[in-house]
């Protein structure tokens, strides 16, 4: 069964990041109303860039580890190749790319990148460059009998970025017109409380601390969800925070954040689940306003 604790009446924020097939959950909430943002920011902490999430789309930050990708619907593609053919967009950070020049950016396109798609994916490929708000991009198209078969897209930024389809779509326009530095955003200032936030709500579920969730709550929350709820909560969960844990990045928007959180269980009898942690900022501080749990009930797999 599901474990719902009681929630509020005032909104909260779903972000469109956690679109994911969330089934079977175990809630801990401070409303009953919601909606889905249009156009949210999506924070990546590794990557530290954020950029606008098209109408529509979604973020899947743990289908391909170390990469976010933006999908329409369900991610059906096994293999990268296939991810790119149904038009899904990923970005991921080039860290190796950081504090390189003009000429060593340029050259790294032309002798590195260009030979290697030219190798593993046809001989048709054709590299540009440009600028970007002062910054140096590089656009790689790589066609097959005469059709595009991939867009690489790299920003030599602060924090380098590489963003990659089939092609080069309106909602890929989108993102890489918004993608930026969070020094450049309203969050310059927020990746640090944000992750401190989010790390620290994680570890309190894996070591079952209700008493500091609860504490550490949003008022609205508080009013409507007990201690010993929350612990009980914790309790029914166990099987999924006491494996790895893993927190990529979230959407923000109006001073409310919305993270999605992966569990892979130690126990290999249950298949690897997101939940996901709602936040918004109250009196300078990220307070939890909700969360999303993996119920191990209907994440056991089938003998």
């Amino acid at each position: 069964m599901v474990f719902k604790l009681k929630r509020s009446r005032p909104r909260l924020v779903i972000l469109l990041l956690v679109l994911l097939a969330i089934g079977g959950g175990l809630y801990l909430r401070s409303s009953n109303s919601t909606r889905v943002l249009e156009y949210p920011e999506y924070l990546s902490f590794a990557g530290g860039y954020v950029f606008s999430v098209p109408k529509g789309m979604a973020v899947d930050t743990h289908a391909v580890q170390g990469i976010q990708i933006v999908h329409i619907g369900k991610i059906t593609g096994k293999t990268i190749d296939e991810v790119y053919a149904d038009n899904n967009i990923s970005l991921q950070p080039v860290e190796f790319l950081e504090d390189k020049k003009g000429n060593d950016f340029k050259k790294y396109i032309n002798e590195t990148l260009v030979p290697e798609q030219k190798q593993k994916l046809s001989p048709d490929v054709i590299a540009s460059f440009e600028k970007s708000n002062g910054w140096d991009v590089a656009k790689v198209m790589v066609k097959k009998d005469g059709q595009s078969l991939r867009f690489i897209y790299i920003k030599n930024s602060l924090h380098p970025v590489s963003i990659v389809s089939k092609e080069e779509t309106d909602n890929f326009k989108k993102i890489e017109e918004s993608v930026t530095d969070v020094e450049k955003t309203d969050l310059k200032n927020e990746i640090e409380p944000l992750k401190q936030a989010t790390q620290t709500t994680a570890q309190n579920i894996r070591d079952k601390k209700a008493k500091e969730l609860y504490a550490g709550a949003a008022p609205e929350l508080r009013s409507k969800n007990t201690e010993d709820e929350i612990s009980k909560l914790l309790a029914a969960e166990e099987i999924y925070s006491q494996g790895q844990t893993i927190i990529n990045g979230g959407s923000y928007s109006g001073g409310e954040f919305g993270a999605v959180i992966y569990f892979i269980p130690l126990n290999s009898d249950f298949k690897p689940a997101s939940g996901a942690l709602y936040f918004k900022k109250i009196d300078r501080q990220w307070k939890l306003t909700g969360m999303q749990l993996p119920n191990p009930l209907t994440n056991k797999k089938q003998p």
